[in-house]
Parts: structure tokens; sequence; C-alpha cells
């Protein structure tokens, strides 16, 4: 199965023009000067992050079986080098999305095709920040963060339902990551749930 676009993906389509008709070419990166620093949630900024995939591997691999009790759902789990997702619940709002209810993404910003590939997490999070669906966003030392609410619905149905979103990167690495969770709270203990999985496998 092909995974459903990430609703940061969806919201803001990638800067530029494209070299190709599947693949941007490289654009000047965002200006950073002047971008708000504020410290980051549940100090994130102090966990070493993965920088290639066997470490993003490690790290998802010890996240834990239970997040805000939500199971870890393998069978919406995506692991790639380019893009790699682990989920828990399942989406049961919006009838046959196939996807889980709490999202957890890492993306090579520089290989997944999406983002110009010379940009780094740090640079997509700060273009990102400009959007209007963010609702806060800082930079802590070389890490960028933003935290944005967006929505999901089934095609021909007015009803939407909430995505509460959290997405950060380092300014010096292309690995860019996202949660996403039907509630601020689900949000926060996945988050929560990362950062301890982080000082477990990167010390």
């Amino acid at each position: 199965d092909t995974p459903s676009s990430t609703s940061e993906e969806q919201a803001i389509p990638p800067p530029g023009s494209r070299t190709a008709p599947d693949r941007p070419g490289p654009v000047p990166p965002p200006d950073l000067q002047g971008f708000p620093t504020s410290t980051a949630p549940n100090e994130l900024a102090t966990v070493a992050l993965p920088n290639n995939f066997s470490d993003v591997t490690t790290l998802f691999d010890r996240l834990p079986p239970e997040v805000a009790g939500h199971t870890r759902s393998p069978q919406f789990d995506r692991i790639s080098p380019e893009r790699s997702t682990v989920g828990y619940g399942e989406e049961r709002r919006i009838a046959g999305i196939g996807n889980a209810l709490l999202r957890i993404q890492a993306i090579d910003v520089a290989r997944g095709g999406v983002f110009p590939p010379n940009w780094t997490g740090g640079h997509v999070i700060a273009f990102m920040a400009r959007g209007r669906d963010a609702q806060d966003a800082g930079r802590d030392g070389d890490l960028f963060w933003m935290r944005n609410e967006t929505f999901e619905q089934t095609a021909g149905s007015a009803e939407r339902f909430p995505v509460y979103g959290m997405l950060w990167g380092r300014v010096d690495s292309p690995w860019m990551f996202s949660i996403q969770a039907d509630d601020r709270e689900n949000r926060d203990a996945l988050l929560a749930a990362f950062v301890s999985a982080a000082k477990a496998s990167l010390r």
C-alpha cells in the first residue's frame, strides 16, 4: 500500500519551480535571520536526533508499544530510507481512510522528492512556519520546531476532523520529524515518547 501524504505536505506545496514533473530542483533556502527563538517543547532540543536511516530505525524500534492508551499498529508502519512512519491506534473518525490515529514520521527531505534537495530539516520547518496552519514555532539552538492544526475529511463530505501536528528538524541535518494526532494531549504524549526513545537510543 502507498501511504497517504501528510497534512503538512498537502497544505503547503514545495516552493520554487520543478526541474522534473515529480521532483523539485534546488531552491534557495529560506532566510533564517529573525526567526523567533523559543524553547522547544518537552526538552526536544536537548536530545540527539537521528541523522541517518540506521539511527532512525533504531530510535523508532525503541518507541513504546503503547502511547496514550493506543497500541502500536504495525499494519500502518512504513519503513524506508527516505520516509519512515510509525503508527498507533486506527483512525476511525473518517471511514476508509486507512491511517493510524497517531503517527510519527521521519523524512529525509534531501531524498524524499517533496522538498528542495538542498534544504535541511530546519529549512523546511522555517518555511512551513509561515503557513496559515502554524500555531506557534521557534528556534532552539540549531533545532527548528512548529506546532500546527489542520483538518482531514473524506471526499464529498462537509464534516472535518482536526489533526494536531508537531514538526521539528535541525538546520544542519536533512531529516525532518513530524507527529500527527487527534488531539493536543495525544500529540504531546507521542512527543514525550519520542524524546524518551531518543535519550535511550542515542546516548
